[in-house]
């Protein structure tokens, strides 16, 4: 993760902040900040209206940890849970995705410019296509809906008495979200067995296909930590929620 004190600023939204680091929620709360209501507002008047030094505000994001991925989600809001998911996210997109392009583009002997070369690098192409727009989803849509609902449950509602509205569908459009990331996966790793052509390239492609698998389980194992983790948490939050609904 990147250090936050190279991207946050005085005019930084908070609703920026949330989403690049959901963990913040813990200290926004904790200043009276509602970030469902007043996300448009900056740092610095956050800080104005808290009654500290905006500097302060950057050390304490500063200083957020990531929670590891043996931690126990069920005793903590779900806000750690979807910030660690949401730094996998980063690695991703920043790190993982870029290393693997680079190492397609690398020469690689007879495997370059081969039929099997050329389908590793579009069937990449697709699936990074796909990929991305299933975190951009997740982090503007299933996330969001879930802190919202968790907020709602914790404190009240987001500024006024709330019906079961479409947040509440939260945790199912997680889980199809999930499944349609799998059958996207699933097929980025076939796509490149037709008729053998592996087997005839084999010497100069372990490298690629070995990075190709890495990459695919560590995403399994993200994919597997948000059905087994959040869904479960997020669905509870929706019933408890629901419940006071209809009281």
């Amino acid at each position: 993760m990147d250090n936050m004190k190279y991207w946050i600023f005085p005019t930084t939204r908070i609703a920026d902040v949330v989403r690049f680091r959901p963990a913040s929620l813990e200290l926004f709360y904790g200043l009276g900040c509602n970030p469902w209501i007043e996300g448009e507002m900056n740092l610095e008047w956050l800080g104005i209206r808290a009654g500290i030094s905006t500097e302060t505000i950057f050390r304490k994001l500063d200083e957020m940890p990531v929670a590891g991925p043996d931690t126990l989600w069920e005793g903590l809001p779900v806000y750690f849970l979807i910030d660690f998911l949401t730094v996998q996210h980063r690695e991703f997109i920043y790190s993982d995705l870029p290393a693997f392009r680079t190492l397609l583009e690398m020469p690689a002997g007879g495997l370059t410019g081969t039929h099997l070369y050329r389908l590793m690098g579009e069937s990449f192409h697709r699936f990074s296509t796909v990929l991305g727009r299933h975190i951009q989803n997740e982090e503007e849509r299933h996330f969001p809906a879930i802190l919202k609902n968790e907020y709602a449950l914790r404190h009240g509602g987001i500024g006024r008495v709330r019906s079961m509205a479409d947040e509440l569908l939260a945790s199912d459009r997680l889980i199809g979200s999930e499944d349609e990331m799998s059958l996207a996966l699933d097929r980025w790793l076939q796509s490149t067995r037709p008729g053998g052509q592996i087997r005839a390239d084999q010497a100069q492609s372990d490298i690629v296909m070995n990075a190709m698998r890495n990459l695919a389980r560590k995403i399994l194992t993200h994919e597997k930590i948000e059905r087994e983790r959040l869904y479960p948490m997020a669905a509870r939050i929706e019933l408890e929620l629901g419940g006071i609904a209809v009281v």
